[in-house]
């Protein structure tokens, strides 16, 4: 089954109900999803647990997803929500967010230096579209052309869309 795009898996699961397929992409985004999950959060059982609710997700919502569409984007956008429900079905926020002191002011439209996790705590707080493109330009390092292809639109419209989300991300951060 490695030889089958995410898309191609999720697109066989969705209309064929293809085990092997399901099975396939559990095991290429497990790992990434526990990371995900466990960021911000105090017991690693909770992160599997998130894991497991987001594999749940992605059961439920199998005949919404798109196969001409990113499967990497929808599943984490999915898991972001999955994550924001658990904490506030917890009460709980994730681990306040600071910024290094020392660092110079970025160029016009960057963001400043954050540790990365602290950020991908911060990008579960967003809607999940904007944490997706931020996702893709900032941690994935896509350039533009690159994002606006997976997001469907033009290559200024997705800089407009990233800088939107930075600053809803900012406020944020402060």
């Amino acid at each position: 089954m490695g030889q089958f795009s995410d898309e191609t898996l999720m697109a066989r699961y969705s209309a064929l109900r293809d085990e092997a397929s399901f099975t396939e992409l559990f095991s290429r985004y497990a790992v990434l999803l526990r990371k995900f999950h466990g960021r911000g959060l105090w017991v690693a059982a909770d992160a599997e647990d998130l894991t497991q609710q987001t594999f749940v997700q992605v059961h439920r919502a199998r005949r919404d997803f798109d196969s001409g569409r990113s499967f990497r984007t929808w599943v984490f956008a999915i898991a972001l929500n999955v994550k924001r429900d658990y904490l506030r079905r917890e009460g709980r926020r994730l681990r306040p967010v600071t910024l290094e002191s020392d660092v110079a002011e970025p160029p016009p439209g960057e963001p400043a230096t954050v540790a990365r996790d602290t950020v991908r705590g911060a990008l579960a707080l967003l809607p999940a579209a904007q944490s997706a493109i931020l996702q893709a330009r900032w941690i994935d390092e896509k350039p533009y052309e690159a994002i606006a292809r997976e997001f469907r639109t033009s290559v200024g419209a997705a800089k407009v869309r990233v800088h939107r989300a930075l600053k809803r991300l900012r406020k944020l951060l402060e």
